[in-house]
């Protein structure tokens, strides 16, 4: 069971990574070359930061209801 517990962990922490990764990338598509794009990497850039940021605000809630739960 404590092994399940913490693989579980590891999981939602390598989740929450990922989204922040996934929220840089989109802000470094947006702003390469010092300035926000206004070409296709406004769309994507601003829904990859979009998205990330949702991803890692719902894992964050499922680390804490994790902790909770214990």
């Amino acid at each position: 069971m404590r092994i399940r517990a913490i693989r579980t962990q590891q999981q939602l922490m390598n989740h929450s990574f990922i989204a922040l990764l996934l929220f840089v990338a989109g802000f470094a598509i947006w702003w390469w070359g010092g300035s926000p794009q206004t070409n296709w990497r406004q769309p994507v850039g601003v829904g990859s930061m979009a998205a990330g940021f949702v991803f890692y605000l719902i894992t964050r809630v499922r680390i804490v209801l994790n902790k909770r739960g214990k």
